[in-house]
């Protein structure tokens, strides 16, 4: 099994901050899509989208490799929550649709297919492929959260959940493998996991060199990461100096000029025309700190629709969160900003680079033993 980390960081359910853990932490669904479309990258793009608000999932199956699109392999016993089959499934399971072939010929309602008799063969070779597949990530998945496959509930179909009124009126993905006359069945298909994990001598450690192939693309990755961010805050950093140098000498030219203007002001001597003219070069002053401190900092952004349009979406999720605030209670207006942008610059490029590889902070490490270590 070819196994890719992927995540579909954009569909709105991956960042709602809900997981299933422990105790209600069921097992695992097995769908399929419904659809004549192998390639599973074609919906792995669909889905990692913010306008796809109707379901999530955890990962996608095809018969070349699998898609990990949601944390679900990285703690043990915490899986992240992603909506799939419907409720109360969705808070107890978690879900991975398996492509189908091109072969299939689907009716209007997508309720049965048909399949050329040249090319069943083809259609059954690659439902043949997933299925293994199918049965080596669940194996994975079972030997890693210490779940026993054939335990009641623990792994089931759609349409199995269907049944047992935790899902919606679904029918896969016994329906693909009864249409092609396969001799698939779920009870085999748990049997199968059960054989995967022993009697095949499927390890911890080969579950863990599965795991390590699915993130080692990342490291790189998150070193390149970790390497911009130091070179980003020592930027910050001398830009933070200068500013500091340049504001302690901008205090003591104001509170020179301010002492001597009074002194100046003070000076009974002085005719009303001289008092004027010294209280405009004050201003003069004034005005030439407030455009050097206004050329430093960059544009006050007083409201979220005075943002550029590239920062609007993460200051949002900033406000929201009561990252930053503009000093106008939420309850009044939650949109308030009152920050200069280069600050909300640096904010944001620090939420960037903390969002980009947070998750792989959270992969467990494992001992000799495949043991997650504290």
């Amino acid at each position: 099994m070819n196994l890719i980390k992927r995540y579909i960081t954009k569909n709105p359910y991956f960042s709602d901050g809900r997981y299933l853990t422990d105790s209600g932490f069921d097992g695992f669904f097995l769908h399929s899509v419904g659809c004549n479309q192998p390639d599973p990258l074609v919906f792995l793009r669909g889905w990692d989208n913010a306008a796809h608000t109707n379901a999530g999932i955890n990962g996608f199956i095809g018969a070349e490799a699998v898609y990990i699109t949601a944390p679900c392999l990285e703690s043990v016993g915490t899986v992240k929550r992603m909506p799939h089959a419907g409720r109360p499934a969705n808070d107890h399971y978690i879900g991975f649709e398996m492509t189908e072939p091109k072969q299939l010929r689907y009716n209007q309602n997508a309720t049965a297919f048909t399949v050329p008799e040249a090319e069943l063969e083809s259609a059954r070779s690659f439902v043949a492929a997933t299925y293994c597949n199918a049965v080596e990530l669940f194996a994975a998945l079972c030997l890693f959260h210490g779940k026993d496959p054939l335990a009641d509930g623990v792994i089931l179909s759609h349409r199995e959940g269907a049944k047992r009124g935790i899902a919606t009126n679904h029918g896969d993905p016994e329906t693909v493998w009864n249409g092609l006359n396969m001799p698939y069945t779920m009870d085999g298909f748990r049997a199968d996991v059960k054989s995967k994990m022993e009697e095949n001598g499927m390890t911890r450690d080969e579950c863990n060199a599965l795991i390590t192939q699915a993130v080692a693309p990342l490291n790189a990755q998150i070193a390149a990461l970790k390497n911009r961010l130091t070179e980003k805050e020592n930027e910050l950093q001398q830009l933070q100096t200068g500013i500091g140098f340049h504001s302690e000498r901008i205090s003591a030219l104001c509170e020179l000029v301010g002492m001597h203007s009074t002194e100046i002001l003070q000076c009974t001597a002085l005719t009303e025309a001289q008092r004027t003219a010294l209280e405009a070069l004050n201003d003069g002053i004034d005005e030439r700190i407030q455009t050097a401190l206004n050329a430093a900092l960059g544009p006050m952004i007083g409201h979220l629709e005075d943002a550029p349009k590239w920062m609007r979406p993460a200051l949002r999720e900033l406000l929201e969160f009561g990252v930053i605030n503009g000093g106008t209670p939420a309850e009044v207006d939650p949109l308030d900003v009152n920050k200069r942008q280069a600050i909300l610059e640096a904010v944001l490029m620090a939420k960037k680079c903390a969002e980009r590889y947070a998750d792989a902070l959270l992969l467990p490490t494992l001992d000799e033993n495949g043991e997650a270590t504290a």
